[in-house]
């Protein structure tokens, strides 16, 4: 994983699960994340908890079933982190 260290992941779904589960984990990987989720309440707790670790964890409230909340979102990663290197789908639709 030495080598993703420092890049940016966009997980779906970061909310809850298995997308809560990958954040956690690519975030104490070095990964600075960033969590797609409609929930925003349990996004700000799931950044609480990553606060202190060695990568970064950052949220953007999305609901996926709307085009152009998507182009927002992606466009507030780039404006704010300038590239996706991983993109995870986990989202449940």
């Amino acid at each position: 994983m030495d080598k993703w260290v420092g890049k940016v992941a966009v997980v779906t779904g970061a909310s809850s699960g298995i997308g809560a589960a990958t954040c956690r984990r690519l975030v104490d990987s070095g990964m600075i994340v960033v969590g797609f989720a409609r929930r925003e309440n349990r996004l700000e707790e799931l950044q609480k908890t990553l606060t202190g670790k060695p990568g970064e964890f950052h949220y953007y409230k999305v609901d996926l079933c709307s085009e152009q909340n998507i182009r927002e979102a992606f466009a507030w990663v780039k404006n704010k982190l300038k590239s996706v290197d991983v993109l995870v789908n986990n989202a449940g639709v």
